[in-house]
């Protein structure tokens, strides 16, 4: 049985040291694809997860067959998506691997499962390294894979894009947010707060009515545009409900546009790819292939696209595409928190952030 993680060369753990030689580990593993490459066939029982520091095990999650069963069931539909639909979901190396994804727990010569969605927080005495996954049928061991830990040490200190007071509403630490899409592991929302603490003028359901509708957007550090998009109208407020709005946006405007509205992907370096979305109608001040530079400004923040509210969404990737490329911390070098003390990297969901002046 042959074990694939959506990032084949390492994962990335979120640690924190909390005193006293302990660590928070935040991890948290998109998918799991496993394939029979045997000529017979095999009926897989149990899945078990292990955390190590060298030979130390640290955690351990095992997934028995019912539980096995439920998490094949919900994505055995996979392979029938649209590969952009499926990208998100599971990044760009396991879209390219998957075929003939299935629900049943009996995997014939070829056949393929997925296991999607594990996050894990935990406290220990020292820091993983490595990920253990192992699949079984009844006692036998059928398969065996592990992966890279790396804790993440940023080589960059980025432009915080937007200036004012403002609130995370989205962050890594929020597991049913963004963690559940492949380029989105790291990704924050913000939303600006007005001088009362709301994030409306009057309480309508406008998008207009948001203190962030219409704010500066800036590249957070020098690079060249590689993609953009203005043309999405804002939507009413709470428009995600409507599949039909949806549908239409995909037919007209491609999937990524449909989700993510207007948009500027900016290229730092080969390996840093800066993605802001659900920016203003026509707002976008960049065209593909000219150069930014660190706090230009680059578009407003709008209401376009999949989202319930006016907010700015940031992520950084590791390739160009903000779909299915490994998605990274973002540390800043201007960033502070609500009381003025720097705030590099943002681990909380619902902190209060403002830019260094």
């Amino acid at each position: 049985m042959r074990i694939d993680f959506t990032w084949p060369d390492h994962l990335i753990p979120m640690v924190a040291a909390v005193g006293d030689g302990q660590h928070i580990v935040d991890l948290f593993i998109n998918s799991i694809l496993l394939e029979n490459d045997e000529d017979t066939s095999r009926r897989l029982t149990r899945v078990i997860l292990d955390l190590m520091d060298s030979d130390n095990p640290l955690w351990r999650m095992e997934i028995p067959l019912p539980a096995l069963i439920s998490h094949l069931a919900v994505d055995s539909k996979i392979h029938t998506l649209p590969e952009d639909v499926r990208t998100s979901m599971v990044g760009d190396y396991l879209t390219s691997r998957i075929m003939r994804v299935q629900s049943d727990a009996t995997f014939a010569p070829g056949s393929q499962g997925l296991l999607r969605r594990f996050p894990i927080r935990f406290i220990a005495s020292t820091v993983p390294n490595t990920l253990i996954a192992r699949a079984f049928s009844g006692p036998h061991l059928i398969g065996r894979s592990e992966v890279a830990l790396v804790p993440f040490k940023n080589r960059f200190l980025f432009h915080f894009p937007v200036s004012g007071i403002w609130q995370v509403i989205r962050n890594f630490d929020y597991t049913l947010g963004h963690r559940g899409y492949a380029g989105q592991e790291f990704a924050v929302d913000l939303v600006q707060l007005g001088t009362d603490g709301m994030i409306r003028k009057q309480r309508t359901d406008t998008a207009e009515d948001y203190f962030c509708f219409g704010a500066a957007v800036e590249a957070i550090a020098d690079g060249e545009v590689i993609r953009c998009e203005s043309r999405l109208t804002d939507n009413p407020v709470h428009c995600e409900s409507d599949p039909s709005q949806m549908a239409e946006r995909i037919k007209t405007y491609g999937y990524l546009s449909a989700h993510s509205g207007n948009f500027v992907i900016i290229k730092h370096t080969e390996d840093r790819f800066s993605f802001y979305a659900h920016l203003k109608h026509e707002s976008v001040t960049v065209t593909p292939g000219s150069p930014v530079e660190k706090g230009q400004v680059i578009g407003t923040v709008g209401n376009s696209g999949q989202c319930s509210i006016a907010h700015l969404h940031l992520q950084l990737n590791e390739g160009p595409n903000p779909l299915g490329s490994r998605g990274l911390p973002m540390t800043f070098d201007d960033l502070r928190d609500l009381t003025g003390n720097p705030l590099p990297l943002i681990t909380n969901n619902n902190v209060v952030v403002h830019r260094k002046i």
